[in-house]
C-alpha cells in the first residue's frame, strides 16, 4: 500500500497568491501626471485613513516585508531548517523599504544591531574555544 504524496508547502503558497490576486486589485499610488510613484504610497494612505505619514510609511513596510517573509517561512520550515533565509530576506525587504522611504533608516540599523548582538557571543565563544 502506498501512501498519497505530501503536497509541497511552496505550491500551496504559490495557489494562494494566485487566488489573491485574482480577486484583489493591485493598490498603486498615482500621482497627478498618472506615473507610478510608490514612495508616495504612505502619504496618500495616511490622508484615506486620516492617519499620520509616519504611521502609513510603517502600515505599508510591515505589509511589504510580512507577504513574502511569511511565504519564506511556510516554503523553508522544516525540523532541521535554520532561520538564516528568513533573517536575510527580512534584511532584503527593509533596504527595499529604506530605498522607498517608506521606513526610517533607523529601522534597519536597529535590526542589524540586535543580530550582531544575537550573534556576539557565538562569535566570542568561537575565538576563545569556550562554550564545548
Amino acid at each position: 500500500m502506498t501512501k498519497n504524496p505530501r503536497t509541497p508547502p511552496f505550491l500551496f503558497v504559490l495557489f494562494l497568491i494566485l487566488f489573491l490576486f485574482s480577486i484583489v486589485d493591485v493598490a498603486y499610488a498615482e500621482t497627478d501626471y498618472s506615473i507610478f510613484d510608490l514612495t508616495a504610497l504612505p502619504t496618500q494612505l495616511a490622508a484615506h485613513l486620516m492617519i499620520d505619514t509616519f504611521t502609513a510609511g510603517l502600515i505599508c513596510s510591515a505589509i511589504l516585508i510580512l507577504i513574502p517573509l511569511l511565504a519564506i517561512t511556510i516554503i523553508t520550515r522544516s525540523k532541521y531548517s535554520s532561520w538564516i533565509p528568513e533573517l536575510a530576506l527580512s534584511l532584503v525587504l527593509m533596504g527595499v523599504c529604506v530605498a522607498l522611504t517608506w521606513l526610517p533608516v533607523f529601522f534597519i540599523v536597529a535590526f542589524a544591531l540586535i543580530i550582531a548582538l544575537m550573534f556576539a557571543g557565538k562569535a566570542r565563544d568561537m575565538i576563545t574555544g569556550g562554550g564545548k
